[in-house]
């Protein structure tokens, strides 16, 4: 049997600041899938909310193409499409953030 169990506003508070990760220069809610740049939100599309996370996740470590591919759900390789959502990153949080690993993928 499932119950449900209702919180009080500072339980729900501290539930919520549990879903957002916090960088230096930006905060993304996981639970919104939102970019939190200089006080101003922006909605991630799914394909770059899942990229992001996955960057930060593995933050300093290279990741593959295969494995970027992965993350996002593809059984198969489409041409140019990682590049273009992380060009698209890129232009939310600064072209040095993500560095090209050449012949292999990219770190963050």
């Amino acid at each position: 049997m499932i119950t449900l169990q209702y919180i009080n506003e500072e339980e729900r508070s501290r539930f919520e600041q549990k879903l957002i990760l916090r960088e230096k220069n930006f905060s993304l809610d996981i639970l919104n899938r939102e970019i939190t740049i200089n006080q101003k939100k922006t909605r991630l599309t799914n394909q770059c909310f899942f990229l992001l996370y996955s960057f930060i996740a593995n933050k300093g470590k290279v990741l593959t193409q295969r494995d970027l591919y992965k993350f996002l759900g593809y059984d198969f390789y489409p041409s140019n499409i990682l590049q273009v959502y992380v060009s698209q990153l890129r232009k939310l949080l600064g072209e040095k953030r993500f560095k090209t690993v050449i012949k292999e993928g990219y770190i963050y």
